[in-house]
């Protein structure tokens, strides 16, 4: 009885933690993820919820999915297109949002912004391998 009352409390704790990361991506401003809208991300939770890797068209006439919701580590990856992954953390004050795009070479940057979703700047310049700067800012 012990032992079922445990599971009991750790999956409303983990349905409880899903929410919070779901309804973080879901309600977060748009300007921050440009290639998709409110509804797009909504519907791609509904999916990773299911447990489907299902896609939905980006505004970029691409194809985006969900491949990580780590509701224990609060964590979101998102493979936005084919050369560009999308994660997002959150601890208690901050979230961060680290954007790595690949072509072939890989550069990523990672922004952090408050909990009102205000901008707190990089904490580190964009890690860079093997690419130019020229290369990177036109990904971005």
């Amino acid at each position: 009885m012990k032992r079922l009352l445990n599971i009991c409390i750790f999956a409303l704790f983990s349905i409880m933690m899903q929410a919070q990361i779901a309804e973080l991506w879901i309600g977060m401003p748009d300007s921050l993820c440009p290639y998709l809208s409110q509804q797009q991300r909504y519907y791609l939770i509904q999916y990773a919820k299911q447990g489907t890797i299902d896609t939905v068209s980006n505004n970029m006439q691409g194809r985006t999915y969900i491949d990580t919701l780590d509701v224990q580590h609060d964590y979101l990856r998102v493979q936005m297109t084919q050369k560009m992954t999308w994660e997002l953390r959150t601890d208690s004050s901050t979230y961060s949002i680290r954007t790595t795009v690949c072509t072939p070479k890989c550069a990523s940057i990672t922004r952090y912004y408050s909990p009102l979703w205000e901008y707190m700047g990089m904490l580190h310049e964009p890690i860079v391998l093997e690419e130019s700067e020229e290369e990177i800012e036109q990904h971005f």
